[in-house]
């Protein structure tokens, strides 16, 4: 089933930030009614009329598949994790079960494969249809991307491709979870230091950074003597490490701050902020906004740094802010 994906944005309002929708210019589209709601995706977007009443509405706020599920997430090459009572599994888009429930944990589908876990403790990969075509034996996986998926196996970390086999053994750091693969290049950590490497697992920038992102538009967030800047796939630094804290880049800005007791503001990729900062949260950049907050207020800004949404203060749930 195939649904126009709508350009809209979710808002928080009142003492309980119930959800609500506004349109590129900050009109409100669906009034703020859903105890939970998360970004519209494939045509439709969680909503939660209940702490475990989810389902999924259209553009329009009706629900086009209704609230019976205890958690749901996002939909995902056509399919989206569920939850009742303890029991996970996935739905197609009709709202239809692909599969009884049976798994402790799933998660989203990425280039037809999805991890499960029956326990927690393993996992590994069904596909479309809800085969097990990669046994759950693994410690921890993670998304595949670029053909290969990051997986964690006697405490060390690796790469399979969709068959199982390791196309890259598992001989990084596993206390942290390697990156996916992003433009040939994955971020790992050897020996407590994190660099990059490439589809052979071959080190093209050394292991020498406290910590790294996954690429983003050409650049990567790395932390050198506790300050953060970016490189290129090169490995240059290109934004110097003088910001105490900062997000990688998305859509031509990227969230920054100097010192700690420091606002936030947005950068551009030749480190310059654009944006003031005055912020104390600030997400990525999504269809040309970003929700941000100051003490009174959150809110939506356009790339120019002005409102097109802003009302009072609420605090969201962390968890629906992704």
């Amino acid at each position: 089933m195939s649904r126009i994906q709508p350009t809209l944005y979710r808002i928080f309002v009142g003492r309980k930030a119930l959800v609500g929708y506004i349109d590129r210019g900050g009109s409100i589209l669906i009034e703020p009614r859903f105890f939970r709601g998360l970004h519209f995706s494939e045509g439709v977007a969680v909503a939660a009329v209940g702490t475990r009443r989810h389902g999924y509405i259209d553009a329009t706020g009706a629900f086009v598949i209704p609230p019976t599920f205890h958690w749901a997430e996002s939909f995902s090459e056509g399919r989206a994790d569920v939850r009742m009572k303890e029991k996970a599994g996935h739905i197609s888009s009709d709202g239809s079960y692909l599969y009884p429930l049976r798994y402790a944990s799933v998660r989203v589908f990425r280039e037809g494969l999805a991890s499960v876990s029956h326990d927690n403790t393993l996992w590994g990969f069904i596909d479309r249809t809800g085969n097990e075509v990669i046994p759950l034996r693994f410690e921890h996986v993670w998304p595949f991307s670029e053909g290969c998926a990051p997986v964690k196996s006697k405490g060390r970390c690796g790469y399979i491709d969709q068959s199982s086999d390791f196309v890259i053994p598992p001989e990084f750091d596993g206390g942290v979870a390697a990156g996916v693969f992003v433009g040939g290049l994955a971020r790992v950590q050897q020996n407590g230091r994190w660099g990059f490497i490439d589809k052979s697992g071959r080190f093209v920038i050394r292991p020498q950074f406290e910590m790294a992102y996954d690429f983003s538009e050409g650049l990567a967030v790395v932390r050198i003597a506790g300050k953060r800047g970016f490189i290129n796939i090169g490995g240059d630094l290109v934004i110097s490490a003088r910001f105490e804290y900062a997000l990688p880049f998305s859509e031509g800005l990227a969230c920054a701050k100097i010192h700690e007791s420091d606002p936030l503001g947005f950068i551009n990729p030749m480190g310059e902020f654009v944006i003031e900062p005055k912020f104390m949260m600030a997400r990525d950049f999504r269809n040309g906004l970003s929700l941000v907050e100051t003490q009174d207020t959150l809110g939506y800004i356009d790339q120019q740094g002005n409102y097109v949404w802003q009302g009072p203060w609420t605090e969201p749930d962390p968890l629906d802010l992704t």
